[in-house]
């Protein structure tokens, strides 16, 4: 029977689980904010851009979610949904930078 590592303390796994939890954090808040630009201006990328980081941030939780309690420790599966979404979100944001509006910013109605 193996131990579970331990620094300070503290099992390892409280650590990624915090830091997962602050990523899925932090990209929550930037897809909220990119959102709500989004429906202030109505600029398309903003929306692409808003969706790409709540993939991203999705991956990060799914990623734990499905490696402790769907999957009951199967890393395969969990690392293929979250690098799954991570690519999509990242594509997506990618797109957003590189996208072009259809219409100048200045003829959208307020």
């Amino acid at each position: 029977m193996t131990s579970v590592p331990v620094i300070l303390g503290i099992p390892e796994i409280w650590y990624l689980r915090a830091i997962m939890i602050l990523v899925f954090t932090m990209g929550g808040i930037i897809s909220y904010y990119a959102f709500r630009s989004w429906q202030k201006i109505h600029d398309r990328p903003l929306f692409y851009m808003a969706l790409g980081f709540g993939l991203v941030s999705l991956g990060a939780a799914l990623s734990g979610i499905l490696f402790e309690v769907l999957t009951q420790g199967d890393y395969l599966t969990a690392w293929l949904a979250s690098a799954s979404f991570t690519l999509v979100g990242f594509f997506l944001i990618l797109y957003s930078l590189l996208a072009r509006e259809d219409e100048p910013l200045e003829s959208v109605s307020s």
